[in-house]
């Protein structure tokens, strides 16, 4: 019991640590912030457990291919950097599933996961109140009214969304009022950052609560579409998300001599192009948007004639190689690589709602939810490399299927028990 407790207490900690160092901006941390401490949380996990766990054997062969596929595809590739990029990109791709396989591995009673949801959101709303203390002190000019020096804005809106899906989850759980009054406040600082794809991810994430709590889905789905289409139209007319849009119209459309496109999209459309050329596999690890390719640079970028795009470059004063989540994943993976991805993704949900009984529709809503809002973000955003979000969509998920699971299996061993102790009694 007292192991389990400073057990508990390390992980929690760990969490914090990684919170708020792996959300600050890239030029106050050191390179590799986020899988330093990755590495320490499974090397704790593994002293305190000797062993990590496996959810299931499906999981384990589904996590067991994707990564024999990633070394299949480098292999055979003429664009893999050496061994040791090749190993860091690889071991970079399967960072969120290390994640929730080290969840999972922890056992914690069903107070302490509320008490630890409760601590993500403190360390969530401490991020939100910092950046409204810089807006306001240091009057700090940007596309939107909130603003930082610590903390990036746009990784900063994605985890307020997954702030509200963790207190919407505790408001299902506990029905305590504050933990709507808490959604309330992040939607209103999402809003405040002027981040379109945050901002759709809210209107998502509030879809499916209020579906999911709906009586008439059909209506609810209906009202719904109204009401997103008229913040839409009346979204596009406030002179901030104007301003916005014209400023990134630049940004990515920088066009002379040398520089011609928009990196986004030549990186998306890349990707499908390189997809469909080496089907079903990529340019193989570390070859296209990843790690290694800030490093040493890749020879895709100029056999698919993209190098000349203002940031895809390797002189190019900004900086967009890693632009993008989803352009790498289908670039160095293929459309096999992308689709396994993502169903290491889902995986949870599909495993809570297959082998759980006794479900709490609280935490169906987030094993859906996080994942999902997630998937959408990082059409734009690297968001799923920041170990700050993995602890909550893959490490909160594990940690939840973990509790459910084994109280399944208590509440079984239990009714056995009261069974055979009436027979023999009789």
């Amino acid at each position: 019991m007292i192991r389990h407790t400073h057990f508990y207490k390390n992980y929690v900690v760990m969490a914090v640590i990684a919170f708020f160092i792996t959300m600050l901006q890239r030029n106050l941390i050191f390179s590799g912030a986020d899988y330093i401490l990755l590495v320490a949380l499974i090397v704790m996990c593994i002293i305190c457990h000797r062993v990590l766990r496996m959810p299931s054997n499906s999981y384990m062969i589904l996590f067991v291919f994707f990564i024999l596929m990633m070394v299949v595809n480098s292999i055979i590739s003429s664009y893999t950097p050496n061994l040791y990029l090749t190993i860091l990109a690889l071991f970079l791709s399967v960072c969120p599933f290390l994640v929730f396989i080290v969840s999972y591995s922890v056992l914690m009673s069903y107070i302490e996961l509320i008490q630890y949801i409760n601590i993500l959101i403190k360390c969530i709303f401490i991020i939100a109140i910092s950046m409204y203390i810089e807006t306001v002190i240091f009057n700090l000019k940007s596309e939107g009214i909130l603003s930082s020096y610590l903390f990036m804005p746009g990784f900063a809106a994605s985890l307020f969304n997954q702030a509200i899906i963790l207190c919407l989850t505790l408001f299902m759980l506990t029905k305590q009022k504050k933990y709507l009054q808490l959604s309330t406040f992040f939607i209103v600082t999402i809003f405040m950052t002027f981040q379109f794809k945050a901002i759709i991810g809210t209107l998502i994430l509030i879809s499916i609560y209020l579906i999911i709590k709906s009586k008439n889905k059909f209506k609810t789905i209906v009202m719904i579409s109204c009401v997103a289409v008229m913040m839409i139209v009346v979204g596009l007319q406030l002179p901030g998300f104007r301003d916005k849009m014209v400023k990134y119209t630049k940004i990515y459309n920088v066009s002379d001599e040398e520089s011609t496109g928009i990196a986004r999209v030549a990186l998306y459309m890349t990707a499908f192009k390189i997809a469909n050329e080496y089907f079903p596999f990529g340019t193989g690890q570390g070859s296209y948007g990843s790690v290694p390719v800030n490093i040493v640079y890749s020879k895709v970028y100029s056999d698919y004639n993209i190098d000349k795009v203002y940031g895809l470059g390797w002189n190019d004063k900004v900086n967009f190689r890693m632009d993008t989540h989803w352009a790498t994943i289908l670039g160095e993976n293929g459309y096999l690589g992308i689709l396994l991805y993502v169903l290491l993704m889902l995986y949870p949900y599909r495993f809570y709602m297959k082998k759980i009984v006794k479900r709490n529709y609280a935490f169906v809503f987030f094993l859906l939810t996080s994942p999902c809002c997630i998937i959408f973000e990082s059409i734009v955003l690297s968001i799923p490399t920041r170990l700050a979000f993995m602890l909550i969509f893959s490490g909160l998920s594990g940690l939840i299927l973990r509790e459910q699971y084994n109280n399944q299996i208590k509440s079984k061993s239990n009714i056995i028990e009261s069974h055979f102790g009436k027979e023999v009694n009789g």
